[in-house]
């Protein structure tokens, strides 16, 4: 790959744009060892994004790939950030600021594809999951989680929102409810990811994918059976599925918990209805949640 010399200055992410127009927007902290979602960083991807969509419009830009120079991809948010949170419209205005930087990057009008190698947690998913397509590496390293609601709170930076729409109501409630890891085979048989490919050759297969995605190559999608079907794709089904779900929080938590409640009620609101509004959901209940004893404790 031959680096644009016009790459972003900043410390990370940057970007910079190959012969072939393939944008590549890589993250890697020069003060941690792993990728945090810190402001300073999520203000640099926001210039970034916006360099990416003024190159696209020019025609310099035919598609984006989002790949980490570290061992993992992205530990997710700045958690000293989170617990320092007293009031709930900073909590509101900080979901809200995630959500718009992300949205910068869903409406770019490229191919966008997160390439993943090792962790993927909070954050770091939700970034992928604003981007049309996602790639992961091979490596037994390689894992997606939504931690979220192990703190108290939950992904109020768009995870709520996008990951059902992509992957279904039931796949998303075991990763939203429990901040299980998802390796990388099963984020395939999900739909969370469209291809694993090796992972000593991950960039420049990527790369490939990124070209392909511009020619209008098809993805193979999951093929998903009938009941899924109906569970995931019909109101009276999704109705049934998170009255099931509430039913086993109840039993696990005794209702002590808020967060997975809070979860079900975003999705049982949100679901079928603009990705603003549930957004606006989500934002909405990160302010109530990140208050609460449950999530300072």
């Amino acid at each position: 790959m031959h680096a644009d010399p016009e790459a972003v200055t900043a410390a990370s992410p940057t970007l910079s744009i190959d012969d072939d127009g393939v944008g590549w927007l890589v993250f890697d902290d020069p003060q941690r060892s792993v990728n945090v979602l810190d402001e300073p960083t999520m203000r640099c991807l926001a210039g970034c994004l916006d360099e990416a969509a003024e190159r696209a419009a020019a025609g310099e830009l035919s598609a984006l790939v989002i790949r980490s120079a570290k061992s993992g991809f992205i530990a997710g948010a700045d958690i000293e950030a989170i617990r320092g949170i007293e009031d709930p419209a900073a909590g509101e205005d900080g979901a809200r600021m995630g959500q718009a930087v992300f949205q910068k990057l869903a409406d770019l009008p490229v191919p966008t594809i997160a390439a993943v190698h090792g962790l993927c947690v909070g954050g770091g998913v939700e970034l992928s999951l604003a981007c049309r397509h996602r790639v992961a590496s091979d490596d037994a390293s390689t894992a997606f989680m939504l931690p979220e609601v192990q703190l108290g709170i939950l992904p109020a930076w768009g995870g709520t929102t996008r990951l059902p729409r992509l992957v279904g109501l039931q796949a998303s409630l075991d990763m939203l409810l429990t901040g299980r890891r998802v390796n990388a085979s099963k984020a395939r048989r999900t739909g969370l990811v469209d291809e694993v490919l090796p992972a000593p050759i991950l960039e420049r297969l990527a790369g490939d994918f990124a070209r392909e995605r511009v020619r209008g190559t098809p993805v193979r999608r999951v093929k998903r059976s009938l009941l899924t079907r109906l569970l995931d794709g019909t109101p009276p089904g999704r109705a049934v599925v998170l009255r099931t779900a509430r039913k086993r929080v109840l039993e696990q938590t005794g209702g002590h918990y808020p967060a997975p409640l809070r979860i079900l009620d975003v999705l049982r609101r949100g679901l079928g209805r603009p990705v603003a509004a549930s957004l606006e959901l989500e934002a909405r209940a990160l302010g109530e949640l990140i208050v609460t004893p449950v999530s300072k404790n």
